[in-house]
Parts: C-alpha cells; sequence; structure tokens
C-alpha cells in the first residue's frame, strides 16, 4: 500500500516526518512524496529534493505550480503567512491531486503550521479530497502554541486531556471548520464538539532513522542556514524531537 506525502515545498515533508518516512521506507513500503511547488526561483532546490528523497527511500513527484513569490505574492513574513488565502492555488492543487490521489488509502499532509500561504493552500486542498491526517510542520511547529494556532486559524475548537503517562498521546484538537469556538470544551456534548475529532499521534524516531534523516536533511544545501539552522554552531537542532501527525479519532 503506497503512502502519499504530499509537501508543500521542495523540503517540508523530509523537514517536517523525514525520520517517518525513513522508518516506512526501511520496512519496504512504497513511499511517494508529491511537492506541490516544484517551480521554484533556484533550480537547484529541485536536485536537492531528489537527492535528499533518494536518502529517505522515497519516490519523487513534482506536481510543476509555482511557489507563492513567482504568483506574484511578495516574499515577506506579511504577505506569505499573515496575508489572504490564496483559494484560486488551492483549487489548482485540488485539481491536480485528485487524479493522482483518487484511490489512495493514506495521505498525510500539511497541518500549515506557521501560516504559510502555500501550506494553507495545500491543507485547503488536501482537506477538500477528503484527507485529513495532517503533519506538524517543521521547524515551525518547535514555536510554543504554532500548533494550536494553527488550528485556530482553520476554525477549529480545541480539547486538552492530559495523562500522566504519556502527555502527547493524550492531546486532542477538534476539528470543526466554520464552526465557533466552545467556551468550555470539557463540558461540551458531542453535538456541540462536531462529527470529527483528529487526536495527535506522536512518532518517536528511532536512532537509525534520525541519522537517514539529518543524511536527507543535509542535501538541502541551499536551505542552509534559512531553515536547517548554522551547521558550523551545530545546527540540526530537532534531532531529539518527535514527528507528529493528527489522525481522525474513528
Amino acid at each position: 500500500m503506497t503512502l502519499f506525502v504530499v509537501s508543500p515545498h521542495l523540503d517540508d515533508a523530509a523537514l517536517s516526518v523525514g525520520a517517518a518516512i525513513a522508518a516506512e521506507t526501511a520496512r519496504g513500503r512504497d513511499v511517494v512524496v508529491v511537492s506541490v511547488c516544484s517551480v521554484v526561483a533556484a533550480c537547484d532546490r529541485v536536485t536537492e529534493d531528489i537527492a535528499a528523497l533518494a536518502i529517505l527511500g522515497a519516490r519523487h513527484l513534482h506536481l510543476g505550480l509555482r511557489d507563492a513569490p513567482l504568483r506574484g505574492i511578495a516574499e515577506n513574513h506579511a504577505a506569505l503567512c499573515e496575508g489572504a488565502a490564496d483559494d484560486d492555488f488551492a483549487a489548482a492543487i485540488a485539481d491536480r491531486l485528485q487524479p493522482l490521489l483518487a484511490d489512495a488509502v493514506e495521505v498525510w499532509g500539511p497541518l500549515a503550521v506557521g501560516g504559510h500561504v502555500d501550506h494553507r493552500a495545500t491543507s485547503t486542498a488536501l482537506r477538500r479530497l477528503g484527507h485529513f491526517t495532517a503533519y506538524e510542520e517543521r521547524p515551525y511547529a518547535r514555536q510554543p502554541g504554532a500548533v494550536r494556532a494553527a488550528w485556530h486559524r482553520q476554525g477549529a475548537a480545541v480539547v486538552d486531556r492530559c495523562d500522566a503517562v504519556d502527555v502527547d498521546a493524550r492531546v486532542f484538537f477538534l476539528e470543526a471548520i466554520g464552526a465557533p469556538a466552545i467556551a468550555d470544551p470539557t463540558t461540551a456534548t458531542a453535538a456541540q464538539l462536531g462529527p470529527t475529532l483528529l487526536r495527535r499521534q506522536r512518532l518517536p524516531i528511532a536512532d537509525r532513522d534520525r541519522c537517514v534523516r539529518r543524511a536527507a536533511l543535509q542535501a538541502y544545501a541551499s536551505q542552509w542556514p534559512l531553515v536547517v539552522g548554522p551547521v558550523a554552531a551545530g545546527g540540526w537542532p530537532w534531532d531529539d524531537d518527535a514527528e507528529a501527525l493528527w489522525r481522525p479519532d474513528v
């Protein structure tokens, strides 16, 4: 059974769930990483992505859509992460993905942590196609409150439940798109909470998969130190972090 991992840009999948991809391919699973915005100003990024995904053992598929600056969106944080959603782009992504994912059993896509317009559009497109398993984008998810903010941007009410054994495994976010936030979700009825509950699945990283992920990230040389961090100063600050998926609680 092929796993499709949809990546807004030419590094998001490796950065966010690279160790999980390495673990899946090591078990013999076919993994295809679908990069949405693969038309970029720096052509070496395409070569880097192909090399990185080969290290992870995954196949690559580039959709050939332009990233935000090439669509006329200013290349600054306010425009990219705080501006209006690009609904036309989300529709274009959905059109490209629909035939590819029509018979797919498992698809992972971005949660849109950090709010980048391309991530939001990709997340919206996948939800329109009925795919709800979302990964937390790194390094953005390392910022306190960033994951919660991503759900709030989508109009989701938030339910936190902690377990003394493993807090991460017992944190819930409710997907209630378009519904008002519930003041006290702990006392809300099932009808108020809505039909779809997403549970956070923490993905602990084995040493072998961490090493493979690090090797893959090193292939993205053009992104140092913008994304990866200053390598000369140690870099790779998330080597011990768990990756995470949000799945429908069924």
